[in-house]
């Protein structure tokens, strides 16, 4: 993890793990709304 020896490395480093965390609740939120789509299909 060399990126985290500058702080502007460990900034983007940051900013990698929240755009990590949306995309994962984005795609849970999908699934969830596919779910239901079967549900009432």
């Amino acid at each position: 993890m060399y990126l985290l020896n500058t702080e502007n490395g460990y900034a983007g480093f940051r900013a990698f793990i929240k755009i990590q965390n949306y995309m994962w609740m984005a795609k849970t939120l999908v699934q969830q709304l596919i779910l239901k789509l079967k549900i009432i299909l």
